[in-house]
């Protein structure tokens, strides 16, 4: 079970293990943490003394690289915890979006086939090239672009799911169409807003977003193998 004090004698006994004597210090002036927790503790039942920082973890980056000292004074300051018997905020339950949502209609309709042979992938035929935009892969700025996703590829050795992840986007899905099994369908969530899609074989999926940023951006499979086969594009916007 995890509780704050556990997690702190983690921090030491990780400090520990590296050589270093405290790896959990207090703040010093002048310098801000990446990341600080509040922590709202009930009367008589503080583990930690409220007040100021009480515990602040330094690391330096080295860890991986397997240096002994990677913890220490000179690193960077990573977290700050910080107790205060003030009362807790409560905020609104989090919802997510209807699927019923009203979008307006599209100015373009894209269509991508995937694909995946012979270690290789392939977004409508198209493998990756570092500059390459097809005429299909322009987008208008700032105008609605409906984009479907299409896994009926049927020259490949065995079906495969492919996660779609788009770039500099976030889309609802609009629609799913195709044989996706009733156990797995029970699994997906499609309501709320996305950057990465899971495109089950036989299945299309279409999403609409439009694009807020002009420039060059990729879209891609999330398998990391298939997105190294070359199954990743890009898409202008302008």
């Amino acid at each position: 079970m995890w509780s704050r004090r556990r997690a702190l004698k983690g921090m030491l006994a990780a400090g520990a293990a590296l050589g270093v004597r405290s790896p959990v210090r207090s703040a010093t002036a002048g310098q801000e943490p990446d990341l600080e927790l509040r922590l709202v503790a009930a009367p008589g039942r503080a583990q930690i003394l409220p007040g100021a920082q009480t515990a602040v973890l330094r690391y330096n980056g080295q860890v991986l690289r397997g240096r002994r000292d990677a913890l220490r004074p000179a690193g960077y300051l990573v977290a700050r915890f910080a107790v205060s018997r003030e009362g807790a905020a409560r905020g609104e339950a989090l919802r997510l979006p209807p699927e019923d949502l009203a979008l307006p209609e599209p100015r373009l309709e894209l269509q991508t086939r995937l694909a995946f042979r012979m270690m290789r992938g392939f977004l409508n035929g198209r493998h990756f090239q570092m500059d390459a935009v097809a005429s299909d892969e322009r987008l208008p700025f700032d105008e609605p672009v409906r984009w479907t996703f299409e896994n009926t590829d049927a020259g490949g050795m065995m079906a495969m799911p492919h996660p779609m992840h788009v770039h500099s986007a976030r889309f609802p899905i609009l629609e799913r169409a195709g044989p996706v099994p009733p156990d797995l369908a029970e699994g997906l969530v499609n309501a709320g807003y996305k950057d990465t899609v899971l495109v089950i074989p036989g299945e299309r999926v279409r999403v609409q977003f439009a694009p807020l940023h002009r420039g060059l951006f990729l879209y891609h499979c999330h398998n990391l193998e298939h997105e190294d086969g070359g199954m990743m594009r890009n898409y202008l916007v302008s």
